[in-house]
């Protein structure tokens, strides 16, 4: 059966405390359904990772969606898909696609494909005379 991986920041996990994800990257394998779109499987993956909490049975707050798919340290912007037969990964903002959403900037999975969400890379810079 083929199948679609979510790959980095992803919360799979919260707290103990039950208020913020884990920070830490996940592989979550998704089931692969033909034709489905990158925002359709989003939607999917909240509602599995939703499974046994007091979640509406709407359509998710896309402020909901982002805290309860991916860690508070996702790149989402800087996001990527990796594709069988494709020399270059397929750059991603899931940001834009949840919270500006157009036909255009959704995605047409495909099998096997790998959804990379990457982490914020932290930069110091120091100038002048130490």
């Amino acid at each position: 059966m083929p199948v679609v991986y979510f790959e980095g920041a992803i919360a799979l996990e919260e707290t103990k405390g039950g208020s913020a994800p884990k920070s830490t990257t996940e592989r979550y394998i998704y089931p692969f359904v033909e034709g489905q779109k990158l925002s359709g499987a989003l939607q999917d993956l909240y509602t599995i990772l939703s499974a046994g909490t007091d979640v509406s049975k709407e359509s998710p707050s896309k402020e909901s969606l982002l805290s309860r798919i991916f860690s508070s340290e996702a790149d989402l912007k800087n996001a990527y898909i990796i594709r069988s037969g494709e020399k270059l990964p397929i750059p991603v903002d899931i940001e834009a696609l949840i919270h500006n959403y157009t036909e255009e900037k959704d995605i047409i999975l495909k099998p096997y494909d790998l959804i990379v969400i990457p982490l914020w890379q932290y930069h110091v810079t120091v100038s002048g005379r130490i």
